[in-house]
């Protein structure tokens, strides 16, 4: 079957100019399945939503999406209990693929419940009692975070004190992700 160039077909490009339409459009294809609803949206920037361990993907720059949105990962304190990282009453956010991310992902699914994952678009619905990984800023190394080497210390110190959930999503757009930051790793 041949299909005309619609851009220069006289009978549309007519029907355009008695509608004064003077731009072509365009279309997005939406899939629910594909991309966040606006009630997940709304969902995800106040308070959160519970995903299934296999609806989280990981992109190209080892941060965390669900869907074709970035978002930040709060594990039950149940399943982050047994991370060296979960002390006292705080509990940690992931921002990354770390490796506490990965344990966790790598856990049955048979034995972890079901919407165990709670997943955030911004950080104005974790509480003050919540803190970032330090794994997660290690793995996408930001502002130059590196916990590993003892001469950054203080730097890397200094900049998991100061971090920013509003600063990251600057950096980290949380909605839409571009085309090219949607190929998941894994």
């Amino acid at each position: 079957m041949f299909l005309p160039d619609f851009l220069q077909f006289e009978p549309f490009n007519r029907l355009r100019s008695d509608m004064g339409a003077e731009e072509l459009g365009d279309f997005t294809f939406f899939d629910p399945k594909r991309h966040v609803t606006g009630l997940e949206r709304l969902s995800l920037g106040n308070e959160g939503l519970e995903v299934a361990v296999s609806e989280l993907r990981v992109l190209n720059d080892f941060t965390l999406a669900y869907k074709d949105c970035r978002v930040v990962l709060y594990a039950h304190a149940d399943e982050t209990s047994s991370s060296e990282q979960n002390t006292g009453a705080i509990v940690f956010y992931h921002l990354a693929d770390c490796p506490v991310v990965m344990d966790l992902r790598n856990v049955d699914p048979a034995l972890s419940r079901e919407g165990s994952w709670h997943v955030y678009s911004n950080g104005e619905a974790l509480g003050v009692r919540n803190r970032v990984c330090n794994q997660c800023l290690q793995r996408l190394r930001y502002q130059n975070f590196d916990a590993v080497r003892q001469r950054h210390r203080e730097y890397s110190e200094r900049v998991e004190d100061a971090f920013s959930l509003a600063d990251f999503f600057k950096r980290y757009p949380s909605y839409p992700l571009a085309d090219s930051e949607q190929a998941p790793v894994f």
